[in-house]
């Protein structure tokens, strides 16, 4: 009767260990998932390209006749102000044949100034004009009657027009500094050399002579860039340069001073073909933005550009990495008490970032992040974090 006892026992053991076995294996195995939030935020997307920095206003300084160039000593990078001495010149024994090119060039430069102020004049009644719905615009964005982006739009153009009536004034300047060295040289009142000035305040940014030496009439002398405001220059698809407009928001990043905003001020109207990387051709447009703070970057510095396409604020949105296609359904794995359940929803836009969930999962809500399609409502899940 006791070993028959023991063998019943033993048998019950056996029993009792494969039905907790077949217990276990019947318990659904918990899969580790990465895990996100359903809250609310701001949707954009934006386009990342090169882009390279140059001064709005860049002169040219010429030597106005023929001799000899003796330099001030200036290098680049110095700071000039207007009427500065940049160097000293005497000019050569006018010949007859200096002379028919002394009055070639007056007159040539004549031309050149009757025309840029007749494109100052022509810009003054459109600044008027500009600057009248510069206001109006701004008056009726602040009381609410028309979107932020067309009062942008109005915005860039006003500050564009300014900039332009400077440049032309600039331009003239510069023309009639020329005329009147020319003027002297031609009329014998140099003596035995003339002061060369800086037609503009800036920075040089280029100098050709750096030693007293002959110079060609004509001849680059130096490189000056006008102001420190700066735009930049951005080569960017022609099927993404379609999507732009004037005013639309932008950041310029730079290793040294991180992110600055800037706005879109120029889409040029035409494109160019270019060598990708690859070697495939593509169809470009150059975009000029305008940074919204000082940009203190040296003329042709390289930066990356990224301009927003659209953006939408306070809007509930999900990881995109978290939505995924289930034949028409758009679905979200969504986890409760530490079980995943998909849930059907309605997207709006998406971002290479967020997507716009227009309904069928609440803001707060646990979701899962690249879910697997061998993932099945009611499987057990626990962050792999």
């Amino acid at each position: 009767m006791r070993i028959l006892g023991r063998r019943i026992g033993f048998y019950l053991v056996i029993i009792a260990c494969i039905a907790l076995l077949g217990f276990l294996l019947t318990i659904p195995e918990t899969v580790d998932v990465y895990m996100g939030v359903v809250e609310r935020g701001t949707i954009m997307h934006r386009i990342t390209a090169d882009g390279k920095a140059r001064y709005l206003q860049k002169f040219v300084v010429d030597m106005p006749v023929s001799g000899v160039y003796n330099p001030h000593g200036l290098h680049a990078g110095d700071s000039v102000d207007k009427g500065l001495i940049l160097g000293w010149y005497r000019p050569s024994v006018l010949d007859e044949r200096m002379q028919r090119e002394l009055i070639q060039r007056e007159e040539a430069i004549l031309n050149a100034l009757r025309a840029s102020r007749s494109r100052r004049d022509a810009l003054l009644p459109q600044l008027v004009q500009l600057r009248r719905d510069h206001e109006r615009f701004k008056r009726l964005y602040e009381q609410g009657v028309i979107a932020k982006t067309n009062w942008e739009q109005v915005d860039v153009r006003y500050q564009q027009a300014v900039k332009e009536l400077e440049s032309a004034e600039h331009t003239n300047e510069q023309l009639r500094h020329e005329q009147m060295a020319i003027h002297a040289a031609r009329s014998g009142q140099m003596g035995n050399g003339t002061a060369l000035l800086a037609p503009v305040s800036g920075i040089v940014l280029r100098t050709y002579v750096d030693q007293q030496r002959m110079v060609p009439g004509g001849s680059v002398l130096y490189e000056i860039g006008s102001d420190q405001a700066r735009e930049i220059d951005v080569d960017v698809l022609s099927t993404e340069a379609a999507l732009m407009h004037i005013g639309m928001e932008a950041w310029i990043e730079s290793s040294r001073f991180g992110m600055i905003p800037a706005r879109v001020v120029r889409v040029e109207p035409s494109a160019f073909t270019k060598l990708s990387a690859l070697g495939i051709e593509e169809q470009r447009v150059k975009i000029v933005l305008s940074p919204l703070e000082t940009l203190p970057l040296g003329d042709g510095y390289r930066v990356l550009a990224h301009i927003v396409l659209w953006k939408e604020q306070n809007v509930l949105r999900v990881p995109s990495n978290a939505v995924t296609i289930e034949g028409s359904d758009t679905v979200i794995v969504e986890v409760v008490d530490g079980k995943a359940y998909r849930r059907p929803v309605r997207i709006g836009k998406q971002s290479r970032d967020h997507t716009h969930i227009i309904s069928g999962i609440a803001e707060g809500a646990t979701i899962v992040l690249n879910p697997s399609a061998s993932l099945e409502s009611g499987s057990r899940v626990r962050s792999a974090e």
